[in-house]
């Protein structure tokens, strides 16, 4: 996957009307994955400006792992980061430590959990050049879970108390999803008066409450499920 690139234009008076009323703007990113997990807000930057680029770098892959249970409208705390790439297996051991990378499921990341403690774990992904979580998943003992990023981010604008690395399932504001398909740079707007809009087909636009879950976690092509479930099996064993 390239780096997609997602710029959010604004003239100066929708600027310093959604300042004045204490908005930020916050983005998530997709993912393939069981549908058990939650999204997790990877970005917020109160000080945007009339265009502001979010930069998505999906290559850049990190595992995490958190003892913090897998819950709405709860940040993430102290999460382990292994880097990691897709095709690979991350292991849990006894200790509940991420074990360095080996071979896993073809196109997609794999985390399997070797000790006795259920765990919160997910995909982190690079946003503007720093690692960010973007879906959590709870893994049980002797169990494991996969995931791989999709292109794809939704972005939003919201006065509400919120931080990157909440685990978060519904949104209470309009959000603009963002498909990058073929191309590595998308360009939207957003005026106060008129909302979000796009010169393309390749946005959607979900009135509130959105289901976060259902725009951002995406179902695994069936192959993949089959193979983790034969592989749970194996390696359990």
């Amino acid at each position: 996957m390239s780096d997609y690139t997602l710029t959010v234009n604004m003239s100066t008076d929708t600027v310093q009307q959604l300042k004045a009323n204490g908005y930020a703007l916050h983005a998530f990113f997709a993912v393939q994955a069981p549908p058990a997990g939650l999204p997790v807000l990877v970005y917020r930057n109160p000080n945007f400006l009339p265009q502001t680029a979010i930069v998505f770098s999906p290559d850049a892959l990190n595992v995490f792992l958190s003892a913090t249970p897998l819950q709405d409208k709860t940040r993430l705390q102290n999460a382990q980061l292994q880097p990691i790439a897709l095709g690979q297996l991350c292991t849990i051991d006894s200790s509940g430590v991420l074990d360095p990378p080996a071979d896993g499921l073809p196109g997609a990341v794999t985390v399997y959990n070797a000790s006795k403690t259920t765990y919160t774990t997910g995909l982190a992904v690079s946003v503007n050049g720093n690692p960010a979580n973007v879906v959590a998943l709870s893994v049980s003992a002797q169990l494991a879970q996969l995931a791989a990023p999709y292109s794809r981010a939704v972005v939003m604008l919201s006065n509400l108390p919120l931080s990157p690395g909440l685990m978060l399932a519904q949104a209470g504001d309009a959000c603009y999803s963002v498909d990058f398909g073929a191309s590595v740079s998308r360009q939207v707007t957003f005026d106060v008066n008129a909302g979000w809009s796009s010169t393309g087909a390749f946005a959607s636009l979900y009135p509130p409450p959105v289901d976060l879950t259902e725009v951002l976690i995406l179902q695994p092509p069936r192959y993949l499920l089959k193979s983790l479930a034969a592989f749970v099996a194996m390696y359990a064993h």
